[in-house]
């Protein structure tokens, strides 16, 4: 007998799980958040992203949006913290996916 879980999938709109993980810049800093310990937080300044605070800001809302990432309000600054637990229960296998394909690519780019 399967254990009692909540119904996870409708957490996700998949159209825009995949839309926020066609951006290259986006791509790294989910890689860059599975390289982090789980569950920990990182400032949003903290990536090494050479795009303007605007833009950066527009990637880190798509990826909230898309339901990968939580973003924490610090007051001066804000904290993203990704959804892992969260995503495995909506998308059963894409943290695997996305730990194998998207940490090379976030350790090359530091």
């Amino acid at each position: 007998m399967a254990p009692n879980r909540p119904d996870t999938s409708r957490l996700f709109d998949i159209n825009k799980v995949f839309k926020a993980l066609a951006d290259p810049i986006r791509r790294r800093i989910v890689g860059e958040l599975l390289r982090d310990k789980r569950g920990s937080e990182r400032h949003c300044s903290t990536f090494g992203l050479t795009v303007t605070k605007a833009t950066r800001s527009h990637h880190f809302k798509t990826l909230r949006e898309a339901g990968l990432i939580s973003v924490v309000d610090k007051g001066n600054y804000a904290v993203a913290v990704l959804r892992w637990d969260e995503i495995e229960a909506g998308l059963p296998g894409l943290m695997e996916l996305l730990q194998h394909t998207l940490e090379p690519i976030a350790a090359e780019s530091v």
